[in-house]
């Protein structure tokens, strides 16, 4: 016969483990976030005076060049929309979208995501739970056989998905940096062209001037194609240089209305109310009925530029210095910048209307060189020092973008919004996440399985005409 206190142990054992079995299993389904080294503040291969654009302007041969004038960009800009098409003039559309068009377009962002295991907020897998109602909810059978668009403009911040729905959705599980179904994020005053509204009325389907996607109803306001065409040529308009402008609704700067991101352009009220700390705005609401209307807004003239500033190197710099350490966003996620959005804010700054995406900002500008695998690393440095200028090149890699800076000792620096990068660790790549925008040299990352920048590069181009010399 056991003892006494051998089966009372044993009861306690017992009741401990029922207690904690809804812990233990219940914690094995919630979701776990994805952890990884942090980067140092200070990244290999840098020291302190690099990470401001002083350093870089003052070794620039030329900084106050200009690269590309008024109508120089303009056509730049008719080139990647008329013959690239890699933009959109979404007001010079076709008149009426058939429905076979716009069913395309849903099936291609629906193709997007399969073929592979996809997972929720809650670290379960995303299975037909999760896609069934968000497919009906597309409402692919409300489309009729033609449709003619509705316009808007974007009122408030807007994430733009591919699907109807707010919730994230991950490639894999915990790694909540990257949200599979964000193919954007709109600012204030981008302009749409509506094809599609959602079963639940809550989502409109979109094509701005460089993506489409589902975006809230509530975040646009509708009107004409001529209400947009007024506000998008304005005869006087301020752009955001600052990386962040607060918007306010009244000239005291007290009632806050949203913020936008560098790049955005808004027309002048030519309001001379304030202190002259601030200037008048013209911004778009949305009426109780949902159609558009123009209100003045306030923003702190240190946030503006009044007109595009110039194509300079020392102006493309210093917008570009003035993100450093902004944080890192997938597809524009929490407000902020990946890595061709950090491009596109500061040649916005500019008038250039870039791509979205980094393979496409990859064909803007002046090819100086394309690499391939068997290109040697000191090949590639000399088309980068000898030909490249700081703050109008870019450098192009799969996945990624950067803006050059300029070089030391011959080693090339760029500045970019990285989300991470590898170093070598014994036996095995270790990931560092930086998650803001970084200045790094080149080599970083050398020795990985992925190597380095460097390794990796795979174009050049220069913001520039194409009979302009080399530097």
């Amino acid at each position: 016969m056991l003892p006494v206190a051998f089966l009372n142990f044993k009861r306690s054992a017992l009741l401990i483990l029922l207690a904690a079995f809804p812990f233990i299993f219940f914690g094995a389904c919630a979701p776990v976030e994805k952890r990884y080294d942090a980067a140092p503040s200070l990244l290999p291969g840098t020291d302190r005076m690099m990470k401001t654009a002083g350093f870089w302007i003052g070794r620039h041969p030329d900084p106050d060049r200009v690269f590309l004038d008024s109508p120089e960009i303009e056509k730049l800009n008719r080139y990647l929309e008329a013959e690239l098409e890699l933009t959109r003039d979404v007001l010079a559309g076709p008149g009426t979208f058939s429905r076979e068009e716009i069913l395309s377009f849903l099936e291609e962002d629906r193709k997007n995501l399969t073929g592979r295991m996809y997972y929720g907020k809650d670290g379960r897998e995303a299975g037909p739970g999760f896609f069934d109602p968000l497919d009906r909810n597309v409402n692919p059978a409300g489309i009729p056989e033609q449709s003619s668009p509705r316009f808007a403009l974007v009122v408030h911040f807007a994430d733009q998905r591919a699907l109807p729905t707010p919730d994230p959705l991950y490639a894999r599980r915990g790694d909540r940096d990257f949200d599979e179904l964000q193919t954007s994020a709109l600012d204030i005053g981008t302009p749409l062209c509506v094809l599609l509204e959602s079963l639940d009325g809550a989502w409109v389907y979109v094509l701005d001037p460089l993506y489409r996607g589902w975006v809230e109803k509530k975040k646009v306001a509708f009107g004409t194609r001529e209400d947009l065409e007024n506000y998008l040529r304005p005869d006087e308009f301020a752009v955001v240089i600052s990386d962040k402008a607060d918007l306010y609704l009244d000239p005291l700067r007290t009632v806050h209305h949203d913020h936008v991101r560098m790049g955005v352009r808004f027309p002048l009220s030519g309001d001379p109310a304030g202190t002259g700390e601030c200037a008048g705005l013209l911004l778009p609401v949305r009426r109780e009925d949902g159609t558009l209307s123009l209100e003045k807004a306030y923003a702190s003239e240190s946030d503006l530029h009044r007109g595009f500033l110039p194509l300079t190197p020392r102006s493309m710099l210093e917008q570009a210095f003035r993100l450093m350490n902004a944080p890192y966003g997938w597809g524009g996620l929490y407000g902020e910048q990946d890595c061709s959005r950090f491009i596109e804010e500061i040649f916005a700054t500019a008038g250039i209307r870039l791509p979205r995406n980094s393979s496409k900002q990859a064909e803007a500008g002046l090819l100086l060189d394309k690499f391939d695998k068997d290109t040697s690393e000191e090949r590639k440095i000399r088309i980068i020092t000898d030909r490249a200028a700081g703050g109008v090149t870019l450098l192009y890699m799969k996945g990624h973008i950067l803006l050059y800076a300029g070089h030391v000792n011959d080693t090339p620096y760029a500045i970019h919004a990285l989300w991470g990068y590898r170093e070598k660790s014994c036996c095995r790549d270790r990931v560092r996440v930086t998650n803001r925008v970084v200045l790094s040299d080149l080599t970083l990352g050398r020795g990985t399985k992925k190597g380095s920048f460097l390794d990796r590069l795979i174009s050049v181009r220069m913001l520039s005409p194409m009979d302009t010399p080399f530097l």
